[in-house]
């Protein structure tokens, strides 16, 4: 089951407030850098969901499907001309306090930027990587976007200034271990 639970580990970790079904998919957890608020994808594949991290009250709920065909006009298209449709949400990554926003790739590997408070679309990009892309992370500073895909580690300039779009293709492997 996809519960959301909040525990006290001053108190031996006693439960605090239990949320049924609020995961879409296992690893869809983001919390932001200043430990205030938890975002997930749930609870549905389309829905991003924010919470107060202290009380798991609901902040916002960014309905992406809307967002998309709203906020985007003609930028919700594909190269064929057709609309993308149902793009699921897949990965979720908070930027630095400073850039207040929360980035999220989608299942046909689009690149949304949402203003991490009100929950607007800043911008999409599109197609980046051709197959799924496996994760996502910011640097502190906010300056990179690396993203994982196709056997291979994208680092992207955060702003999308570059014509390129991306900077630097690092080398294909086969598995990658990150070590904390």
């Amino acid at each position: 089951l996809k519960y959301l639970c909040l525990y006290d580990v001053d108190k031996d970790y006693n439960l605090i407030r239990l949320l049924p079904n609020s995961l879409a998919s296992f690893g869809s957890l983001c919390i932001s850098h200043d430990f205030k608020y938890a975002s997930i994808i749930g609870p549905n594949d389309y829905i991003i969901s924010v919470f107060d991290a202290s009380n798991l009250n609901e902040c916002l709920r960014i309905n992406t499907l809307t967002n998309l065909s709203t906020n985007l006009g003609d930028a919700n298209e594909n190269s064929s001309g057709l609309l993308f449709s149902r793009e699921a949400a897949i990965r979720l990554c908070y930027a630095p306090m400073e850039l207040n926003q929360l980035v999220c790739i989608t299942s046909s590997n689009r690149l949304l930027k949402f203003d991490s408070k009100s929950g607007r679309l800043l911008s999409a990009i599109s197609r980046v990587h051709r197959s799924l892309t496996d994760c996502v992370s910011i640097s502190y500073d906010g300056a990179y976007l690396v993203t994982s895909g196709d056997n291979c580690i994208k680092i992207w300039d955060y702003e999308m200034r570059l014509e390129k779009n991306y900077q630097v293709k690092i080398f294909h492997f086969k598995k990658l271990f990150i070590i904390y």
